[in-house]
């Protein structure tokens, strides 16, 4: 049975991107050159759906679609670099972002949208942040300046494949779900089917 590997995620503009990969050149002299995020995969996953067959990505299309109907755009700030793991050796570096409530209630809709579906719900508070590096030696990240406050738009959410290839994951939109706060467009469709 054909299966792909899903997540719905936030996608970042080219701007906010650039910012980031300008972090991750302070990082490198702490934590070399491998491990570092393409600056073209980077976005703010709400939800991880894993391996799901192929003829399920319609129905996440629609629900999400028409879930996310009521929910308004807002901008999120970047805030500060985030170690996961050991903070001497972390697993994940990552970038916080604030306020915290709007994108944790997006993330909830999202996360209610497909356990209706089936998929698994989140039983851990979501904790909002950007992927910048996955370290492959020690080093910490707290005498690294950072340019805290910069924000971006949040207008919409993106379903991507995630497709597994020697030198990292490529990432490909399926389909784009525009933040209107409206009603369904006279087509009854918001989404934008993308493949």
């Amino acid at each position: 049975m054909d299966k792909k590997r899903l997540f719905l995620a936030v996608p970042l503009p080219d701007e906010t991107k650039e910012i980031l990969a300008d972090v991750q050149e302070k990082l490198i002299p702490i934590f070399g050159k491998r491990g570092r995020t393409r600056p073209e995969s980077m976005h703010l996953t709400l939800k991880f759906l894993g391996s799901v067959e192929a003829r399920l990505a319609g129905k996440i299309t629609d629900a999400a679609c028409e879930s996310l109907l009521e929910t308004r755009p807002f901008r999120l700030k970047l805030n500060r670099l985030l170690a996961f793991g050991n903070p001497a050796a972390p697993r994940i570096v990552a970038v916080s972002l604030t306020p915290v409530e709007p994108i944790r209630r997006l993330a909830e809709t999202v996360d209610s949208v497909c356990g209706k579906l089936g998929f698994q719900r989140e039983t851990r508070l979501f904790t909002p942040h950007i992927t910048v590096y996955r370290p492959k030696k020690p080093g910490t990240v707290n005498s690294v300046p950072f340019p805290a406050g910069i924000s971006f738009p949040v207008s919409e959410v993106v379903l991507f494949q995630s497709e597994l290839k020697p030198d990292g994951a490529v990432y490909r939109p399926l389909a784009c779900f525009p933040l209107t706060g409206g009603p369904l467009s006279p087509s009854g469709a918001d989404s934008k089917r993308l493949n």
